[in-house]
């Protein structure tokens, strides 16, 4: 932070006011989306259902169940689903790698945790449903009512 005040004093020398400390941090809006995937599937979510919130982590606003924090909410008149993106789909993880195992432990353990929540809807997306114009997300966001 005390980088991103420098860089921001300096600049404002030359173009006095015209940004703001949030100009200069990289990480306001890295955080809003971990991925650009996630950003795509925000956008087909909000242009499909009104009442869509993305869970942002490590915000005051974050919601947490059951120990998990999904990365969407959509509200319908029939329940509540939350919708997950996993970057890398379990079944494809081939290869030993700390980092990779343990993203892939993570994933199949949190989808055994939602599946005590029969309250809840769910849908997992994976990279392969963003493929052929988005077709495997449009097909899973069919069980949405």
């Amino acid at each position: 932070t005390k980088y991103i005040l420098y860089i921001q004093k300096w600049v404002n020398e030359i173009y006095p006011n015209k940004f703001i400390e949030e100009d200069f941090n990289i990480t306001v809006v890295r955080n809003v989306f971990d991925s650009a995937e996630e950003h795509v599937v925000h956008d087909i979510l909000k242009n499909k259902f009104s009442n869509v919130i993305y869970n942002q982590r490590n915000t005051e606003n974050t919601i947490t169940i059951n120990h998990m924090q999904p990365d969407w909410f959509v509200f319908t008149d029939n329940g509540v689903w939350v919708v997950e993106y996993f970057g890398i789909a379990p079944q494809e993880i081939s290869y030993n790698n700390a980092k990779v195992d343990y993203y892939k432990k993570k994933t199949l353990s949190k989808i055994e945790r939602y599946k005590t929540m029969k309250w809840l809807g769910k849908i997992y997306v994976y990279p392969d449903d963003l493929k052929k114009n988005f077709k495997g997300l449009e097909d899973k966001l069919k069980d949405i009512v």
